[in-house]
């Protein structure tokens, strides 16, 4: 959004939905950590306290739950990845239930930050995805410790009036380190800047990357550091970069070219030949929270829901974890959002697994070295 241009909005009338105003307010360095959502005279420990991304813990994504207990019992507290979320939970922030992805889990499982989830109290279990519910990052030792709510890929997302035309003959996530486009490319802020540099170097050995590798695609990562014009946590940015020309390239999930193609701007969702990178999210139950129990296992199904998933496709452009939401939106909404064929997507997908705490923490480290310039 254009901040500069927010109070004349205002003052014409025109509507300012709460992510704006969220990542309005976060650019102006206005603290955004909580959002209550609770009737006046409530305390937190009434409600659920929801530790996710900005936007996620709108009503619309939880209408059984209001249906049920009321609307004002969530409030929403943000965080723009999940390294510092973690950070944050270790020390000391203590929700009720959180959205981490699924490679997150054992991290966040060691940290003591997630407990075992009792499907059975959940009446959409079900009808979710198989594929997602028994994602191995999600069930550890036999117990499901993450309810899939949200996913989709990522790749790249370019200009294609802009780049090179072999780049659609041969699609490549390589074309994120071609010198061509010094200063006219994004990133995602996170360790996958690791996993990327490996895919393009030829190795798929996801879950045991050696330290010999790992030097020599470091050279790689530094050059795209010298490439790349920022890291991006919110989407927006890239999706403004995008339409102005700024940008020609950036990592992006799938979710993000629909706003682009609607505004006429001529883009491409990249299938790179090294695949795309499938990913999911979802909801995990804080041991250290407040909240009543029935309350919380209310919350996460209501967010599974069809009516939910129904809304973060048609509104939010990604893919939900309840199966009958994709019979409840039209064939072109899921064209548009690269979802027409959900099974083909996430079997096509490369599916990049937990690492051990250690190597993890390893990446972690690295990609901060990067990032830092060291």
């Amino acid at each position: 959004m254009d901040l500069f241009r927010m109070p004349q909005r205002i003052a014409s009338g025109q509507k300012i939905d709460r992510r704006e105003m969220m990542r309005a307010m976060a650019a102006l360095g206005i603290g955004v950590t909580a959002v209550p959502l609770l009737p006046n005279g409530a305390r937190a420990s009434d409600g659920v306290t929801y530790f996710t991304w900005s936007g996620y813990e709108v009503p619309e994504l939880h209408p059984q739950f209001i249906e049920k207990h009321g609307d004002g019992l969530v409030a929403g507290t943000f965080f723009g990845n999940e390294d510092d979320a973690l950070g944050k939970l270790r020390t000391g922030f203590k929700a009720d239930v959180s959205h981490p992805c699924s490679y997150s889990i054992p991290r966040w499982k060691e940290a003591g930050v997630v407990a075992p989830i009792d499907v059975s109290r959940l009446s959409n279990w079900p009808d979710l995805f198989e594929g997602l519910s028994n994602t191995p990052d999600a069930v550890r030792d036999g117990e499901v410790y993450m309810v899939p709510f949200d996913w989709g890929s990522a790749s790249v997302l370019y200009r294609t009036d802009l780049v090179d035309p072999k780049y659609v003959d041969d699609p490549t996530w390589g074309i994120l380190y071609d010198e061509a486009y010094a200063g006219r490319m994004a990133m995602y802020n996170s360790s996958v800047i690791v996993d990327i540099a490996m895919m393009v170097s030829g190795y798929d050995n996801y879950m045991s990357y050696t330290d010999e590798q790992i030097a020599e695609v470091r050279p790689l990562m530094e050059k795209g550091h010298s490439l790349w014009r920022f890291y991006w946590d919110d989407p927006t940015e890239v999706s403004q970069g995008l339409a102005s020309g700024e940008l020609v390239a950036a990592y992006a999930w799938n979710g993000m070219p629909a706003e682009l193609l609607d505004q006429g701007v001529p883009i491409e969702y990249m299938n790179p030949k090294e695949g795309q990178i499938t990913w999911v999210c979802g909801l995990a139950i804080d041991p250290r929270g407040e909240a009543d129990e029935q309350l919380v296992y209310d919350f996460i199904d209501a967010m599974i829901s069809p009516e939910a998933g129904v809304f973060q496709m048609e509104v939010y452009n990604y893919g939900h974890a309840n199966r009958k939401a994709f019979d409840k939106v039209s064939p072109e909404t899921l064209a548009r959002i690269g979802m027409a064929d959900p099974d083909e997507v996430f079997n096509q997908g490369v599916f990049i697994p937990a690492r051990e705490p250690e190597l993890e923490e390893k990446l972690i480290r690295l990609s901060n070295e990067i990032q830092s310039g060291f």
